[in-house]
């Protein structure tokens, strides 16, 4: 399950129509890549518990899908990094990250994250994930 339905999608865009559920949820799994870290209270069901980090993951995922569509990729598959160059003698290559308009941040994996995404995750204080130390 995803951090956002449809209805969130429209409310968050102002839009009349909504993106698929399975957009809404690769968005999510988008936010999620990008918290893989980050601290806060959940669940049983490792859902968080504070308002505030709840609204900012459904935006986050909002924002995504929204950025996802207007990148044309209808399903969350393609947003990933663009190969710049490549050589066949060492098995090197290298990245575009500017090969998708308002790319604001790449996961782990390489895929691309809208910019409004970054930074609703961000002014919420769950980027930039830092090590969290006891003692």
């Amino acid at each position: 399950m995803g951090y956002a339905t449809e209805a969130d999608y429209i409310a968050f865009t102002g839009a009349t129509t909504s993106v698929s559920v399975a957009l809404l949820d690769a968005a999510s799994r988008d936010v999620d890549e990008l918290l893989i870290g980050a601290v806060y209270d959940t669940d049983h069901e490792g859902l968080p518990t504070r308002t505030s980090i709840v609204k900012a993951l459904r935006e986050a995922a909002c924002a995504q899908a929204q950025w996802l569509d207007a990148i044309g990729d209808d399903d969350g598959a393609g947003a990933a990094q663009a190969v710049k160059s490549a050589s066949l003698g060492s098995a090197s290559y290298t990245i575009d990250g500017a090969s998708q308009p308002g790319a604001g941040a790449a996961t782990g994996s390489g895929r691309l994250i809208g910019g409004g995404a970054v930074s609703i995750l961000r002014v919420a204080g769950l980027l930039p994930v830092e090590p969290y130390t006891y003692g």
